[in-house]
């Protein structure tokens, strides 16, 4: 899997990977391409790519294998936590803000931004498994 975002010279670099991959023998339904914070059409974002999937053959690129922008990631960076460990979390935090000392503001407001997080990450897993099953579609 090749992630890839929008901006040109990341593109242009997934280009050239996908070339270094095909150079060194490695087939093209092993090299599969992943959109990645996308704003609004896959294909408009990521003509480069697709053009160059077409054309060449050396990879899988499925528009509908597309990550779309969510702030849910920069947030999940910014806590040092993967979607996977935040989706294995049980902890209830909308209860541990209920019974808190509401004196304790640090506390507070980890157990809010964990809470919105496990909101923001139920709403994104979707997007999630159709990406993922477009990928190895």
């Amino acid at each position: 899997m090749v992630p890839v975002v929008s901006r040109g010279k990341e593109q242009q670099e997934t280009i050239q990977l996908v070339d270094a991959l095909a150079a060194a023998g490695v087939s093209r339904e092993r090299v599969r391409i992943l959109f990645n914070r996308v704003d609004a059409d896959v294909r408009d974002e990521f003509a480069p790519v697709l053009i160059y999937a077409k054309q060449r053959q050396t990879c899988i690129a499925n528009p509908a294998a597309a990550l779309y922008e969510t702030e849910l990631c920069d947030l999940l960076a910014a806590k040092r936590l993967s979607i996977g460990a935040l989706m294995a979390d049980e902890t209830d935090y909308r209860v541990r803000l209920r019974t808190i000392d509401k004196g304790d503001a640090k506390a507070i407001a980890h157990y809010s931004d964990m809470h919105a997080l496990k909101l923001l990450a139920k709403a994104a897993a979707p997007q999630f498994d159709r990406a993922f099953a477009a990928l190895f579609a």
